[in-house]
């Protein structure tokens, strides 16, 4: 299976559109659900992801593979979410508003009253990670979202993994204050 994504890769790399398109097949859910846990809009990730696979048709060829392609791939996807969030922020209040929350709660519900209570919290994460600084939602969706490791992080957004771990609990410390003034004004 790897063989045959590096000959597709080498493929897309040398302008074959085909084997470009079989790449965007391959690795467009990738970066579509990394796009929507930044942005947290459905419309804004689809934007975010066309333009990461602009990017990448532009920038294939310099692909060295120093990396995996999926570091790579996340590292363009994490810097352009960041140059798009930055670009929509001048335009709204950068609020998260209850349209916002998406509706994919994935749980295992006994009874209505479960139902509404695990979707109730789930909103709350969100919005709370929503007023989070773009450095901590990204670093929080990477670790706790994603699941990648330290070192995984660190590659991908080119720092220390010491950096990574820092960055990590500074995020957490800023989500619970987030939930917790939350929770006062309730």
């Amino acid at each position: 299976m790897k063989d045959k994504f590096e000959l597709i890769l080498r493929r897309a790399a040398r302008g074959d559109s085909e084997a470009f398109a079989e790449l965007l097949r391959e690795k467009q859910s990738l970066v579509y659900n990394l796009a929507y846990r930044m942005s947290e809009n459905r419309e804004d990730a689809l934007d975010i992801s066309q333009e990461v696979f602009i990017k990448v048709w532009r920038s294939l060829d310099s692909f060295r593979g120093d990396s995996a392609f999926d570091t790579w791939l996340y590292r363009i996807t994490v810097n352009t979410a960041k140059d798009y969030l930055a670009r929509e922020r001048k335009h709204t209040s950068g609020k998260v508003t209850e349209e916002d929350i998406p509706e994919n709660i994935t749980a295992s519900y006994d009874t209505p009253e479960d139902r509404y209570i695990e979707k109730e919290e789930a909103g709350t994460v969100k919005a709370a990670l929503g007023q989070l600084s773009s450095e901590h939602r990204e670093i929080l969706v990477l670790r706790e979202v994603h699941g990648y490791g330290y070192k995984e992080i660190a590659e991908m957004l080119a720092i220390e993994e010491g950096t990574v771990k820092s960055r990590i609990n500074r995020a957490r410390a800023a989500l619970k204050k987030e939930l917790c003034d939350g929770n006062k004004t309730r």
